[in-house]
């Protein structure tokens, strides 16, 4: 009856108002949460800032003038700041090169040797191939020597391509938290640096941070178009599956034979739809890595966004204005049917999926077959669980929700059935991520603030869908489900993270009264140790110095490049049958 739709309107805008408190209580716990869990471990992002926006000086010692200037006008009132390391960033892309090239050298000697073993080259021909295994020994040590030289100079802060962009480290966590809060508000006025604090150094994309920003702008514009394109493809592609799926229901009799052909090409085309899903997830994580993020979260928060969100279209949206194209709703084939079954198979299939874990299978059948082709770059990867990749997991969970709650107007069981589906990925992904898989960055908080930011998107996704229905099947549109869109909408697009901390309890992190001098031995990373351009020389330094020994430049080159020497030490075992000595020792 009408008093019974207008009542139901009435509960779902209280459910509105519910659903809004709750998401601030659910704020306020995440980021109690947040600070909770950065409070176990002391890191070495707790004294560190991020500095971008460096001038790009000739003949000037930026790392020197970096440092002066913070010790000047780091803290307020003139006091100093002790400033403890600044860290110059560089372009690494040489460095990586580097890398590839010796790693593909190494596989061409595995290769060379194998021919050996194999017995594929007779005496007269071995001299040949022994010169060519010598010359690629020799290139790789050139490499390793480029790579170290320029370590070297990028240690020191003299490397070439410099990013513009620093990490400055104190040597006390209320000195960073207090430069923090001072040059915010200089650059609010003055415009001289852009300074945060620090991310997780296994979280900065050390490869991505000589990009700028207006580049980084034109491939995220054009990444979005690209996308844009793919949505259209697939949605054609379900479009005339879908016509097709209905001309064979038209021209089906009513039979029990032909309604059995109807459920199973019914299903055939949801079980499409989550193919495409599947699809959209390489797609979308191949090309966000294209938009070259600084840091590897704000990368994940880009993928699950995008990911969520064009899954949810071609799962729901795009059914529903097919149906509407063909004015199928209710009958065989229609529109509920055909939601009803893809909500179906979305129950079980994720969960499925994920615990059939296939990468981890393929590293499994990696490490139990022949090993003797990899090199020990390939080696160690493979020894290594797959990564647990938490962008995919956000837009699955969101991806249920919006679509939940798009149909539920129309089909209520939609929730308790995606209810059901994201109680078994929970435990799915529980199992993967204990035994099957490794999380090897520390991403930071803002991934799980952001999905909350998305998540109360689900309140609008329901507010249009509402009066979607309404308009489609009743031909009216009551005056609460239009206060419901709107409600949603100012919540969706106001600064909820802002207004929860202005009327929630002011959650205050407890700093340390330790140095950074005393805590850097308990860090497991450092920045310097983390970027690929300083790794060498770092790592070599640190060890020496928590041995209490004094660390010698020139020494470690040496020993490094005999070390780079070393690696291919396998290449004289494979020759020792020939009697010749490669002089490697």
């Amino acid at each position: 009856s009408d008093y019974t739709e207008k009542f139901q309107d009435w509960l779902n805008l209280g459910g509105f108002f519910a659903l809004i408190i709750f998401l601030q209580w659910f704020r306020y716990t995440q980021r109690k949460t947040a600070v909770a869990c950065d409070q176990m471990e002391w890191t070495a992002a707790d004294f560190t800032l991020f500095v971008r926006g460096i001038p790009k000086l000739e003949n000037v010692n930026i790392e020197k003038e970096l440092e002066e200037y913070f010790i000047n006008h780091g803290l307020p009132d003139g006091k100093k700041l002790n400033v403890k390391r600044v860290l110059l960033t560089f372009d690494v892309r040489e460095i990586n090169a580097n890398k590839a090239q010796i790693q593909k050298k190494i596989k061409e000697i595995k290769a060379l040797r194998q021919k050996q073993v194999d017995g594929e080259n007779k005496e007269n021909s071995a001299q040949p191939l022994i010169s060519e295994m010598l010359k690629l020994r020799n290139e790789i040590k050139e490499l390793e020597e480029q790579n170290l030289n320029i370590s070297d100079a990028c240690f020191h802060g003299t490397g070439q391509g410099f990013t513009g962009c620093a990490f400055v480290t104190v040597n006390t966590q209320k000195e960073a938290n207090e430069v923090a809060d001072t040059l915010r508000k200089k650059n609010s006025m003055e415009q001289i640096l852009d300074s945060a604090a620090a991310p997780e150094p296994s979280d900065v994309y050390w490869e991505n941070l000589h990009y700028s920003r207006s580049n980084r702008f034109v491939r995220i514009a054009i990444v979005i178009a690209f996308t844009i394109l793919v949505l259209v493809g697939i949605w054609c592609a379900i479009f005339f599956l879908t016509i097709y799926k209905d001309n064979k229901v038209t021209q089906w009799d009513n039979t029990n034979a032909n309604t059995a052909k109807i459920m199973a090409l019914s299903y055939f085309v949801s079980f499409a739809i989550q193919g495409f899903n599947y699809a959209l997830i390489y797609i979308i994580q191949y090309t966000t890595g294209l938009e070259k993020h600084t840091t590897w979260t704000s990368r994940k928060m880009s993928t699950a966004t995008k990911l969520a969100w064009c899954q949810f279209l071609i799962t729901s949206v795009v059914m529903l204005i097919i149906s509407i194209q063909i004015q199928n709703y209710w009958g065989q084939g229609g529109l509920i049917l055909s939601v009803f079954q893809v909500f179906e198979i979305n129950m079980i299939t994720p969960a499925a999926v994920l615990l059939m874990a296939p990468f981890y299978w393929m590293n499994w059948f990696m490490i139990k077959g022949d090993k003797s082709n990899l090199t020990q770059a390939e080696a160690n990867i493979a020894y290594e669980m797959p990564e647990f990749e938490l962008s995919a997991k956000y837009a699955l969970i969101l991806r249920n929700m919006y679509s939940a709650a798009f149909y539920a107007p129309v089909l209520p069981i939609a929730l308790p059935l995606t209810i059901f589906g994201n109680f078994l990925i929970y435990w799915a992904d529980k199992h993967v991520l204990v035994r099957k898989s490794s999380l090897t960055k520390a991403l930071g908080a803002n991934l799980a603030f952001q999905m909350t930011e998305n998540m109360e998107w689900v309140l609008v996704v329901y507010g249009v869908s509402n009066v979607v229905f309404n308009k489609i099947f009743f031909d009216d549109v009551t005056i609460p489900a239009y206060i419901c869109i709107v409600l949603s909408v100012v919540n969706a697009v106001l600064p909820m993270a802002e207004i929860n901390e202005a009327i929630t309890p002011a959650v205050k992190e407890q700093e340390t009264d330790d140095t950074f001098d005393n805590k850097k031995w308990e860090f497991e990373e450092d920045y310097d140790r983390s970027n690929p351009a300083t790794r060498a020389y770092a790592v070599a330094k640190f060890e020496c110095e928590s041995r209490g020994e004094v660390f010698n430049k020139e020494d470690l080159k040496n020993k490094m490049l005999k070390t780079a020497s070393n690696k291919g030490s396998f290449l004289q075992a494979s020759l020792n049958t020939a009697g010749i000595n490669l002089g490697i020792n």
